[in-house]
């Protein structure tokens, strides 16, 4: 099911970039960064967990994607298998 920039939460957008290869680089506070290469660039979005099921702000999600350096396109046609 195609998804829209307001129905991700952090354990969707981090299990995302664990299926393209980001791992976890370190917790500070909220802030989970993760690391991951992208088209030979090195990218470390952050994810602030203010809980599981809380979902992103669009505005949020836009910075997460652009930290990514992840086309918006598929973080929208993913499907969580």
């Amino acid at each position: 099911m195609p998804r829209n920039l307001n129905n991700w939460t952090f354990d969707l957008a981090r299990k995302f970039l664990g299926s393209r290869g980001f791992t976890l680089h370190r917790i500070k506070g909220s802030k989970h960064i993760h690391i991951g290469m992208i088209n030979g660039e090195l990218a470390m979005p952050q994810l602030h967990y203010h809980g599981a099921n809380e979902s992103f702000s669009p505005s949020v999600m836009k910075s997460i994607i652009r930290q990514s350096k992840i086309p918006q396109e598929e973080w929208i046609n993913w499907s969580e298998e």
